[in-house]
Parts: C-alpha cells; sequence; structure tokens
C-alpha cells in the first residue's frame, strides 16, 4: 500500500491530522454517534461555527476550524442516504477534497462516508472513496497522508479490498 495511504481502526477524533472529514448531516447538527462524538471533543464553539455555515446540501461540503480536536479543521460532507443506485448516490461521494489545496492541508483523515445509518453499502462507499483518493493522490503531491479512519475490522478489510481492486 503506498505510504501516503493508512487504512486503520482509529478514533478519527483522537488523529493529529491537517484535516478530518465528518459525515454530516445536511444541518450540520450532529445526528450520528460520531457527530455527536466529534462535537463533543472539539466543544461548543463547532457548534456556533457549524450553524454560520449551514446547511450543506447532499453532494456538498463546509469547513470548519477544529477547536478542541487535535486537528486544525473539519470539511463536514452530507453524504446521501442509500435508495437502491438508482438516484446517483455513488456521484456524492466525492466532493471532499475540493478545500486541500486552498487550505493547505496536507494530511488528512476520512471515516466511511454513508454506510451505517444512511444505509449506502460499506463496500461500494470503500470503494467509491478509495478510487476517489487514489485518483486525487495522483494529481496532488502535497497531499502527504490520507488516514481513512474505520470504526470495525469489517470497514479495514473493504477498504483493503477496494485498495487491492484498484491497484491490481
Amino acid at each position: 500500500m503506498p505510504s501516503r495511504i493508512e487504512i486503520r481502526e482509529e478514533d478519527i477524533t483522537k488523529l493529529s491530522v491537517d484535516a478530518i472529514v465528518n459525515a454530516a448531516h445536511p444541518s450540520l447538527l450532529p445526528a450520528t454517534e460520531l457527530e455527536k462524538q466529534l462535537h463533543e471533543v472539539a466543544g461548543p464553539k463547532l457548534a456556533e461555527e457549524c450553524q454560520l455555515v449551514a446547511p450543506c446540501l447532499v453532494g456538498e461540503a463546509r469547513i470548519t476550524r477544529a477547536y478542541n480536536l487535535p486537528a486544525n479543521f473539519v470539511i463536514h460532507t452530507a453524504g446521501p442516504a442509500w435508495g437502491g443506485g438508482e438516484a446517483n448516490e455513488d456521484d456524492y461521494l466525492k466532493n471532499c477534497f475540493e478545500f486541500v489545496k486552498s487550505y493547505h492541508i496536507e494530511t488528512i483523515a476520512f471515516p466511511t462516508i454513508s454506510a451505517g445509518e444512511n444505509g449506502f453499502p460499506e463496500a461500494r462507499a470503500a470503494l467509491i472513496a478509495m478510487t476517489e483518493i487514489i485518483n486525487h493522490l495522483k494529481t496532488d503531491q502535497k497531499l502527504k497522508s490520507v488516514i481513512l479512519a474505520c470504526t470495525t475490522e469489517q470497514e479495514v478489510w473493504d477498504y483493503e479490498t477496494a485498495f487491492d481492486k484498484l491497484t491490481g
């Protein structure tokens, strides 16, 4: 695996990176357990700033400071709910890199977007994410590290399988 991509079972709120990605509700209010944990660690100023940049429609992204998190920024992205694959759900998972260059982000951590409570198939979400990461890394030499912070061994396996499929 390229040294710029790491897949590991890890609490994203503990990672010291330039930016972490938050799989956000469009309101940017914490709706899932991971969002609640992220907001709790970051502190109340994150919620205040989220109110200023909300809403974040499905397929869009917003950036805020990270406050008490060990990161500099939080990139909030509202992923789609799974509807069976007939509503171009895949296209909505491809938007987190728009801030990387403009904010000089060299290290970034992602959770799995839209799987779990949004019902997106985990293996499919992992394949889409890995495709976007590999494609982005081909053109962005300044991005030094992408960490896929998984919450389960199954997520780790899904990302490793996606990586193997894409890189042969």
